[in-house]
């Protein structure tokens, strides 16, 4: 009996021990296990953490990019000093970007920007920092210490080599809603806070929870004093850390991250429900392996296997998740070590398609290294970029040529920086950004450049180039050698008058072709005479076409100027021996006729004019007898009077050997035309003499009325004729009205 019960209680001790051991088993096992769990997860967090923070960077560097791009524009030679430019070009870009306001601060305080009042809001001692240079990006309270404005500050070099500030400002709203993705996760509750961990920006999962009415600075203030001396102490140092804590009996485990903008923060908090199994369970678990028996206890065993498969999975799950944040990052992200060739940790898998090349390829082809990738003329620069970084811990960001699977080069920005690891060669964690198309653009701009520059030296034109905004003009390098006037003066068109550049007389053809061409007509050309020197005029045509901007807006009028005097005075010179008496310089008969037959069709259609047939009387004894030398001296001399008796507006030619037409326009009064008459009777007459041999000239005249007589030259003619010949007939020396003296 005794023996029985000792194997009895050997058998309870047996039993006792083992599940005591067991017990101990699962226990250890549950703390070793919960330990694991929360150092991964605990690692996750972290992780989220730091890509929410590295996303919300890169939404800030969006920002920061068109600013930095504004004041590039703002920095030209030629729009710094121009106050209205600088309001025009902000006006222009802020419609481009999330900004509510932009605007200049110059380096004595004052502000040029577009309209609103978001600057007049901003507490005077952040324009005092920003101008020492201790702000680049900050959330600010309004002067109403209601609303938050979220300003970002780039400088730039202003008027007279100064230095300004290009400021851009946002609402909270705004700038709540560019990074409203990056603050968004189901888990997790997300602040942007200050470094004294004071919240600006919080997106909560649930509103009903108690801990998310409670501020950050609320959760600070409840901690232990030592706790919250490191929390201050790594945030003034832009330290990051992750710690647990609890809140009306829930644990929570925090992360802090620095943005680097300004002691920025990102605080991500979670239940600790997301991140621990739960430990109630596995002491259930092991009170029931205690009461049953070794089946039970086998069971419980393969229990503890699946819910460790189950934690596995959790954990899988997890890192699933950051992967797939990971892989849906715009542009490629690759980790690579800083060693011979640069071997790869990491990439995800947008990369892997920019560049057609699966991850397997990657470490069987180009065996695991990203040096392989780059273009061998973009190696030494990406290697110096690297080596720059790690002295001045800036980041890395230059534009290089990666390889694709098919053996062509794409561009790519390259932006990344160095990762110091204590047990091995530093990594580079960058993005990669496919700017093929750009650069493909900006090599056409090149090409462009070039073949303008090649057609304007080999052109025998000078090449032009007018902008409508600010009335300056471009002029190609043989305008210097073939004009004196300087092109570089302000205000094109008007100087082009004040210094008679212009010859007067087309001076308004060449303004109006400008005029036309500013009002939107594509095309346009003149000849005007321009001056080659201050006493020197030359034949010119201009050709020109409208330029039109973005905004549908002619901005500039391209064109060449063509030298054409030779080939101008050269066809005046046809024109004149075509249209002119080759003796008296007078209109010939054809010329005459159809200049008055023209008039009389057209501009003088509806007036009153009168025509003069003239011969000269015994013109033929003064060929016979004195000769034909004589004879044409007496026609130069008739004609010299008669080009001062008329008017420059009449029109005058020789219709024959001694035998001239006069139409005098616009003439409704019988006197003058009787004046007119008389004057040339008397500047017919004179004694003509040679050998010895004195003759005595004078002229006859007829004269006709337009529109009572005829409406035609031959009409008018024919009517003059007769009357001239009833004057031959009267003694001649005198005029005769065709059908006697009539009023007009």
């Amino acid at each position: 009996m005794h023996k029985k019960q000792m194997k009895t209680m050997l058998s309870v001790l047996a039993i006792l021990s083992t599940c005591i051991l067991f017990i101990c088993i699962l226990f250890v096992y549950w703390l070793q296990m919960s330990s694991a769990i929360n150092e991964e997860s605990y690692s996750c967090v972290e992780n989220l953490a730091k890509q929410r923070r590295d996303n919300i960077k890169a939404v800030l560097q969006l920002n920061l990019k068109s600013l930095d791009m504004i004041a590039a524009t703002l920095s030209s030679p030629n729009i710094k000093d121009s106050k209205e430019q600088q309001i025009e070009i902000l006006e222009t870009s802020i419609s481009k970007t999330s900004f509510k306001q932009l605007g200049i601060l110059t380096s004595n305080g004052d502000i040029i920007a577009t309209k609103g009042s978001y600057f007049d809001e901003l507490p005077i001692d952040y324009y005092e920092n920003i101008l020492q240079d201790e702000s680049e990006f900050a959330f600010l309270n309004a002067k109403n210490n209601i609303e938050k404005r979220y300003i970002y500050h780039a400088p730039f070099s202003y008027s007279n080599e100064n230095k300004a500030i290009l400021l851009g400002v946002m609402d909270f709203q705004t700038f709540q809603n560019t990074i409203s993705s990056q603050l968004y996760d189901e888990r997790f509750n997300i602040t942007i806070t200050d470094h004294r961990m004071n919240p600006l920006i919080t997106k909560f999962k649930n509103s009903n929870n108690d801990f998310n009415t409670q501020s950050v600075t609320k959760i600070i203030e409840s901690l232990n004093t030592h706790t919250k001396n490191d929390i201050y102490n790594n945030t003034e140092l832009l330290k990051e850390d992750t710690l647990s804590f609890k809140i009306s009996g829930d644990k929570y485990v925090m992360h802090y991250t620095p943005l680097n903008m300004d002691h920025y923060y990102i605080v991500s908090t979670i239940d600790d429900a997301y991140l621990s199994t739960d430990s109630k369970y596995i002491f259930k678990i092991s009170i029931i392996f205690f009461i049953l028996t070794f089946v039970v206890f086998s069971s419980i065993i393969i229990i503890i296997y699946l819910n460790l498969n189950k934690s596995k999975s959790r954990i899988h799950k997890t890192k699933l998740e950051f992967e797939t944040v990971m892989a849906n990052i715009p542009g490629g992200v690759v980790e690579f070590l800083y060693d011979d060739c640069l071997t790869i940790k990491f990439l995800n898998d947008g990369i892997s398609k920019l560049i057609q090349f699966s991850k397997k390829d990657i470490e069987t082809v180009l065996n695991n290294s990203f040096l392989n990738l780059v273009h061998e003329k973009d190696r030494e620069q990406l290697a110096s970029a690297i080596v720059d970084q790690m002295t001045t811990n800036k980041t890395v960001e230059i534009d290089c040529r990666i390889m694709c699977k098919d053996g062509t080069y794409s561009w790519f920005l390259f932006k990344g920086r160095m990762i110091s690891n204590t047990d091995q060669n530093p990594s580079c964690l960058c993005v990669l950004t496919d700017i093929t198309d750009k650069k493909q653009v900006q090599h056409e701009l090149n090409l462009n450049m070039q073949r303008y520059r090649v057609v304007t030296e080999q052109s025998d034109s000078i090449i032009f180039e007018y902008s409508f905004v600010d009335q300056s003009v471009y002029l190609s390098d043989k305008w210097d050698n073939k004009f004196s006037f300087n092109s570089k003066q302000p205000n094109f068109i008007e100087q082009a008058k004040k210094v008679n550049l212009v010859h007067p007389q087309d001076y308004e053809t060449f303004k109006t072709m400008f005029d036309l061409l500013q009002k939107g007509k594509k095309y346009c050309e003149c000849e005007v005479r321009l001056a080659k020197s201050p006493d020197k005029y030359i034949w010119c045509r201009i050709k020109a076409s409208t330029i039109i901007d973005e905004n549908d807006v002619v901005s500039k009028t391209v064109g060449k100027i063509i030298d054409i005097d030779q080939q101008k005075r050269e066809t005046d010179m046809l024109k004149q021996k075509a249209e002119n008496d080759s003796l008296t310089g007078l209109y010939n008969k054809g010329t005459t006729s159809m200049l008055i037959d023209n008039y009389l069709t057209h501009k003088g259609k509806n007036g009153k004019h009168t025509l003069l047939f003239l011969d000269i009387d015994n013109f033929k004894n003064v060929n016979d007898t004195l000769g034909h030398l004589v004879g044409d001296s007496v026609i130069l001399q008739v004609t010299s009077k008669l080009k001062k008796i008329i008017r420059s507006s009449d029109i005058c030619g020789r219709v024959g050997g001694d035998e001239f037409v006069i139409l005098l326009k616009n003439t409704t009064n019988m006197d003058f035309i009787r004046n007119k008459a008389n004057e040339i009777c008397e500047a017919f007459r004179q004694t003509v003499s040679s050998k010895n041999i004195s003759i005595d000239i004078s002229g006859s005249i007829g004269i006709a009325f337009y529109d009572i007589d005829g409406t035609t030259f031959n009409e008018l003619v024919d009517k003059a004729d007769t009357a001239l010949y009833e004057a031959k007939k009267g003694g001649k020396n005198q005029y005769i009205i065709y059908g006697g003296n009539r009023i007009l």
